[in-house]
């Protein structure tokens, strides 16, 4: 799948981890583009570039290898459950470490719960 239209960078902001978000406007799409753009899910190759792309460029693209350095679902968890104590400030849990593993022992239970 591949999409191939003029855009223009309207916004950079650097993050945290060192990558960064970019807002991208188009041109106006067709309805088979978005359609396109709409199932392209989780890692994509992009080329950006002021000049027309050449064949030789889009062989490029075409052996481009991503990286997926995405967080595991595990990471992931853990840094959701960490917002949420950081949020709720709860005093009974001075301690991220004592309320991670609260929170993880009743998400276990509550899981074992439904097993038969």
């Amino acid at each position: 799948m591949s999409v191939l239209t003029e855009a223009e960078i309207r916004k950079m902001s650097s993050r945290v981890d060192n990558s960064w978000d970019l807002t991208i406007n188009t041109n106006e799409l067709s309805g088979s583009q978005i359609m396109e753009l709409s199932q392209m899910k989780g890692a994509i190759k992009m080329f950006l570039s002021n000049d027309n792309i050449d064949k030789k460029v889009s062989y490029k693209i075409d052996e481009t290898h991503i990286e997926d350095n995405s967080k595991s679902p595990s990471k992931r968890l853990r840094n959701v459950l960490y917002r949420l104590w950081e949020q709720d400030k709860i005093a009974i849990y001075p301690d991220f470490e004592v309320f991670y593993k609260h929170a993880m022992e009743k998400y276990i239970e509550r899981i074992k719960d439904e097993l038969e």
